[in-house]
């Protein structure tokens, strides 16, 4: 995902010269090509997202298309306050890019675990989020985030899967067809429920599996026209509670749908493993996506 990230960044900023880029003290080994393509338009700003929330929004008011790139909860968390009121509240035009999404840095335990950020970055006037579950939307998103004149999120995981369909722009895509119960994905979580899908194929279950990148806005036409079809719609993502399961649980709260979320939970907190690990606790890997799954249809 980065470095299809990189790529379209750079052939973006050589076609826009409004575009400038800041870091916080990351993307060593991504960023080396672009600050040397255009070193009058990077920062590395040091470990200090404030600071950075800051300098972002003074350079957009300055007519910059400006992008800050630190781990998922470096640049939404510890500077929630100066992207609330310095760069939403004033509808600048900064694109808040953050790595390592979910259980990314598993690892290295709860102070870089990203399960909030869709959660808090949603909550913001103006705020535009975005979560790609392809390689294709990572190159679609990087691309739209410099064509939307107001604060974007863009969270990115670590691989993620190419696929072969339809993107539109800010809409829920269909990765694949199915008629029996309806799955929505976001983030790279996407290539395990493709593969819980094949398993639950063979017991005879069609799936239906739909990417949603974009967040906010979110295309609820999606949903309701898909709801008069299918009763039963699953939520899968590497994410707490305040993101994709509880935008469609907001959406359908007056529809007579089965509506069943796969989210981490708070205690979360108290673990450092591995993204594996830490998913297959969450029920997020392959095999208990497919047992909940079975076990929801019936």
């Amino acid at each position: 995902m980065r470095k299809t990230f990189i790529n379209t960044l750079i052939e973006c900023a050589k076609k826009d010269d409004s575009i400038f880029v800041l870091v916080g003290d990351l993307g060593f080994s991504v960023f080396e090509e672009f600050s040397s393509l255009f070193p009058d338009r990077y920062i590395n700003v040091g470990v200090a997202e404030q600071n950075m929330a800051g300098i972002a929004a003074g350079l957009a008011y300055e007519g910059y298309k400006v992008l800050t790139y630190s781990i998922g909860n470096f640049n939404t968390l510890r500077c929630f306050e100066q992207i609330r009121n310095d760069i939403c509240y004033q509808n600048l035009n900064v694109k808040i890019v953050s790595v390592g999404a979910g259980f990314s840095y598993g690892t290295l335990g709860y102070t870089h675990f990203a399960i909030e950020d869709i959660a808090t970055m949603r909550l913001l006037p103006n705020m535009k989020v975005y979560s790609p579950s392809t390689i294709n939307e990572v190159e679609l998103v990087t691309k739209q985030i410099f064509l939307e004149n107001s604060p974007c999120y863009f969270r990115i995981g670590s691989s993620a899967i190419n696929w072969n369909y339809e993107i539109k722009k800010d809409k829920i895509n269909i990765i694949k067809e199915g008629k029996d119960i309806l799955v929505l994905v976001t983030g790279n979580i996407l290539s395990n429920v493709i593969e819980a899908s094949k398993l639950l194929e063979e017991k005879g279950i069609s799936i239906c599996i739909a990417s949603v990148y974009s967040l906010s806005p979110f295309d609820s036409d999606f949903l309701k026209e898909k709801i008069k079809y299918i009763k039963k719609i699953v939520t899968i993502e590497e994410h707490g509670i305040g993101g994709l399961y509880s935008i469609v649980a907001e959406i359908l709260i007056n529809d007579n749908i089965k509506l069943k979320g796969l989210y981490t939970f708070k205690d979360a907190c108290q673990y450092a493993d591995s993204q594996n690990y830490m998913r297959e606790r969450y029920n997020l890997n392959t095999n208990n996506i497919k047992n909940i799954i079975l076990d929801f249809i019936k």
